[in-house]
């Protein structure tokens, strides 16, 4: 039986400026730190612990604040800081000649119970196809996520909306602070915060998301190399792709 890898969760951040001594402030109510200065590429973090010195531990997931509070723990932190969170994840395959990637949408719902624990659900409203991607098509998934929940009206009036993915967290910091775009020109949305969790490991709610997320694109390009259901073939020839369209539950 493999023995199951200790976790560390922790929060950090990098201070504005270049001042040696950072006061933090602790609120016990809501079990969270408050800096006492401006910071920057703060979060609530787990990682995985590793043996090896020479190896840093693996990020199981990480979710930046809304505002000024800290979270400890991970599961307050998504729902606590975000009025609307979901995951996104995107999974693709040489398919007939094209390159057929799935991204599936998983919406998270908690209901904060009266000891400050939550009941948590999901909901899968759809998944999209992607044929040919022309940038990452982890990305353009995300892309066409916001773009589709909106559309939808399923994302309306939310003034802070979380979104889950498992790919290019060295790129996170600089995409949630707008100093990098998504794809060339296409910058995350306000009110859009990127969350991190991996679909390979992790007991965390987020990780749960994007787990479900995963499997149900794997699941749609293996019923399409099986030849259960047909592949898109129609070709717009879009800027983020040569072809895509929604599949509906």
């Amino acid at each position: 039986m493999q023995k199951k890898k200790k976790t560390s969760t922790f929060v950090t951040f990098k201070a504005s400026s270049e001042n040696s001594d950072i006061v933090v402030y602790y609120d016990m109510e809501s079990d969270a730190i408050i800096p006492g200065s401006e910071v920057h590429d703060a979060a609530t973090q787990t990682q995985r612990d590793e043996r090896r010195k020479t190896k840093d531990g693996k990020v199981v997931n990480r979710t930046p604040p809304s505002g000024d509070r800290i979270i400890f723990s991970t599961t307050n932190a998504a729902f606590d800081e975000y009025d609307f969170i979901f995951a996104v994840d995107t999974n693709t395959r040489s398919i007939l000649g094209r390159i057929v990637s799935v991204s599936t949408i998983v919406i998270g719902h908690a209901q904060r119970n009266s000891d400050s624990s939550y009941s948590v659900a999901s909901s899968t409203p759809f998944s999209i196809e992607i044929s040919d991607a022309k940038f990452n098509p982890e990305k353009v998934g995300w892309v066409l996520a916001i773009a589709e929940l909106t559309a939808r009206g399923i994302v309306t009036n939310q003034e802070r909306i979380g979104m889950i993915v498992d790919s290019s967290l060295g790129d996170h910091n600089e995409i949630n602070r707008r100093l990098q775009p998504i794809i060339e020109g296409l910058y995350l949305p306000d009110r859009y915060t990127l969350l991190y969790a991996s679909s390979d490991t992790g007991d965390g709610i987020t990780n749960k998301f994007i787990r479900a997320a995963d499997k149900l694109s794997s699941d749609i390009l293996d019923s399409f190399v099986r030849g259960e259901n047909d592949i898109n073939r129609k070709v717009t020839n879009e800027v983020l792709h040569l072809g895509m369209r929604i599949l509906r539950y």
